[in-house]
């Protein structure tokens, strides 16, 4: 399963002042920390490609790396992949505004900064949610593509009384109406669409008569005996 100790060329300090070959294990498999606790800290391990095993009457061959026992913990060893077939493993490191590689007592976390730039295009199976803050488009386009896509609003306001909505559907009363939401401005642009006819038989002409910034605006009908149902939404 594997040899005994062999001549290596890994060293502590300088062999010829005194220092110690470092032991290696060459063999068939990768190391266990189940099954190969009697190597002490300080060991190699090579998963050699040219030894070989039989399991069910097939060889079968290493996987070429390279691994080193870093030490035990309440007797449970702990092998660590050292390079494996395509190289040495020499470092992480991060990537401004990508990715952020921190080392800790010889444990790399990998994270995401505070401010995270993507390289290119990001793209969602489900969907990108903002918590807390804005999704902002600096030099861009907010696109639908095929159907069924469409924009969705999960909270509209049904009343005059509208809170911080920023849409929502009202009735006129009277051909007017004032809708109060902390969501508008005094350089809002508000859409006004008729969703079903009241009292009128054509529908009226729709303006925004007044704006109050932060407090309300105001619904003014061609009719004054409009009481149409109006969906308005606001754009800032």
């Amino acid at each position: 399963m594997s040899s005994p100790l062999v001549p290596s060329p890994f060293m502590y300090g300088d062999l010829p002042q005194g220092g110690v070959l470092a032991p290696i294990v060459i063999s068939a498999r990768a190391p266990s920390n189940t099954t190969d606790k009697q190597y002490a800290a300080g060991y190699f391990w090579l998963s050699s490609l040219d030894q070989y095993q039989i399991i069910s009457g097939v060889p079968t061959y290493g996987n070429g790396n390279l691994y080193y026992q870093a030490g035990n913990s309440s007797g449970t060893p702990n092998w660590v992949l050292v390079s494996d077939s395509s190289g040495p493993i020499v470092g992480l490191l991060g990537t401004a505004n990508q990715i952020t590689a921190t080392n800790s007592s010889g444990t790399v976390t990998l994270s995401t900064p505070a401010t995270f730039i993507a390289p290119g295009s990001i793209a969602a199976t489900t969907s990108i949610t903002a918590t807390l803050g804005n999704i902002t488009a600096t030099n861009g386009n907010f696109v639908l593509g095929a159907a069924p896509n469409k924009q969705v609003y999960t909270s509209l306001a049904n009343t005059a009384t509208a809170l911080t909505n920023a849409a929502g559907t009202v009735a006129l009363v009277g051909g007017t109406i004032v809708v109060t939401t902390t969501a508008v401005s005094a350089t809002s642009q508000i859409r006004l669409t008729c969703q079903a006819l009241g009292t009128v038989v054509v529908p009226s002409a729709l303006c925004v008569s007044a704006k109050s910034t932060g407090v309300s605006f105001t619904i003014l009908a061609s009719q004054v005996t409009d009481t149409s149902t109006i969906f308005w939404e606001i754009v800032n």
